[in-house]
């Protein structure tokens, strides 16, 4: 419905220098296959746990001839590297959250285990990263994935972070304050009301 509009993939798109693009909660892959796309991009990971999203993601990357440019990784990153239930509700492959958000009783969908990786998995696999971009949409498990992320030497050559907030179930404030802890100094808010994202930079 392109309700997100085109903020990040105008970012994306017109980004002229080397960067390495973190596609944290990629869904079907749209974000990572516009930064893909760009000649700048070095290299993307994208990060999506669930088994039928991930399929999708992974048909998405063959369509679009992209797979030498783009990394799939069935993981999700978390406090530590091990397996975690992920809710997945129906109808809805953005919504997947390994935060159970509202009433357990309202909650129509299924429950899948994943595997996670935490912040020395990173660490490996971002070692010889140039500039990071980062994107992360993982419905209330921000916070967890920032603290991963952060705790990492990688964390020095992240540039921006385009995070989404949810005040039903994010803590906004405490995002900001972990990511001005590291650096980042300026924070552009999209969009208004309770569901709305934020583009952090240094």
């Amino acid at each position: 419905g392109g309700i997100y509009g085109t903020y990040l993939a105008d970012k994306l798109k017109r980004r002229t220098s080397p960067f390495t693009f973190l596609d944290i909660g990629a869904n079907q892959g749209l974000y990572s296959l516009i930064a893909a796309q760009n000649p700048a991009c070095v290299h993307v990971y994208a990060f999506e746990p669930v088994s039928e999203t991930f399929k999708t993601l992974n048909e998405n990357i063959e369509l679009n001839r992209l797979a030498q440019k783009i990394s799939s990784i069935r993981k999700a990153i978390s406090c530590k590297a091990g397996e975690i239930a992920i809710h997945v509700p129906n109808g809805h492959s953005g919504m997947a959250t390994l935060e159970r958000n509202g009433n357990d009783s309202e909650f129509s969908g299924t429950t899948e285990t994943i595997e996670t990786i935490a912040s020395a998995d990173l660490e490996v696999l971002l070692a010889d990263s140039d500039a990071l971009l980062v994107k992360i949409d993982v419905e209330g498990h921000e916070l967890t994935v920032l603290n991963q992320l952060m705790a990492c030497e990688a964390a020095k050559k992240i540039e921006g972070v385009f995070y989404e907030v949810d005040t039903r179930w994010s803590d906004a404030a405490s995002i900001k304050e972990l990511l001005s802890i590291g650096g980042f100094s300026k924070f552009e808010k999209i969009g208004n009301g309770r569901h709305f994202d934020v583009m952090a930079y240094r």
